[in-house]
């Protein structure tokens, strides 16, 4: 088995076709890249940094952190820090029911 092909791998590659799939989009080097992807790949990168050797499951839990995010807008949540809150709480359930 390649390492292209192995599990770890097989599922860095669905979570980046699920940020790529991002109807907003930033401008990085001239080109336009969905915005979830972008960050997904700044997140790994500053991982990457911070621990030299992180282990699969936290390079992963790294890599869908923001998953979907744009599917439930902050804006369906009520104002204030109770509604911010409960909006990072079920993103982040909803983003690691799908990563796992």
């Amino acid at each position: 088995m390649s390492a292209d092909s192995s599990p770890f791998h097989q599922t860095l590659a669905a979570l980046d076709a699920l940020h790529a799939r991002d109807p907003r989009h930033v401008s990085v080097e001239g080109e336009s890249v969905p915005k979830e992807l972008w960050h997904a790949g700044r997140m790994s990168a500053w991982l990457e940094r911070l621990h030299e050797h992180p282990d699969e499951r936290m390079r992963l839990a790294v890599r869908g952190q923001h998953l979907q995010r744009w599917e439930v807008p902050r804006s369906e949540y009520p104002e204030g820090r109770v509604g911010y809150l409960t909006w990072r709480r079920d993103q982040g359930q909803r983003a690691g029911a799908t990563t796992a």
